[in-house]
């Protein structure tokens, strides 16, 4: 007999970087999962006394099911591994704000899903061994970019598997 459960999962990056991934949940051995309702969330901040932006950058970010136990060292990246199985990718472009201050202090964020984003591919675990899914983030920058640009990001993933 089938039946088919939702798996609930929430996590952060845990310090600020440009590139990174959060573990969601676990697929075990024969485990489909049917659909992920999936959603991000990214900021970081920065003072510069120029009064420019720390420059431009775009944010790839992807959903992917992959061996379990990776890091962010290890998990595939939408940019760099862009031909991986993933489940979904989507740019997202930056947005900033900038506060008053004696320097001049900038904010970048930016998202996926609001409301969650959904995940419509289909991914079965044909291994012996549980699979994991990720929701791993990557940024493209133009020349103009300063080194300090990093961030941290939070996601969440709702998957919907299939016994």
């Amino acid at each position: 007999m089938t039946f088919t459960r939702i798996d609930r999962h929430v996590g952060d990056s845990g310090a600020a970087d440009n590139f990174g991934c959060v573990p969601m949940g676990a697929v075990v051995a024969g485990q489909t999962v049917t659909r992920c309702f999936w959603g991000a969330s990214f900021s970081g901040s920065a003072s510069s006394s120029s009064g420019w932006p720390p420059g431009s950058a775009l944010l790839r970010v992807g959903l992917i099911l992959t061996t379990a136990g990776l890091n962010k060292a290890t998990c595939p990246t939408p940019i760099t591994q862009d031909t991986d199985d993933w489940m979904d990718i989507v740019t997202c472009r930056w947005q900033g704000n900038i506060a008053e201050s004696t320097n001049v202090d900038w904010l970048w964020y930016t998202g996926v899903g609001n409301p969650d984003k959904q995940a419509r591919a289909q991914r079965k675990n044909h291994t012996a061994n549980p699979l994991q899914l990720y929701v791993a983030w990557e940024s493209l920058f133009a020349f103009d970019t300063a080194v300090s640009f990093s961030f941290t990001g939070t996601a969440s993933c709702d998957a919907v598997l299939l016994n």
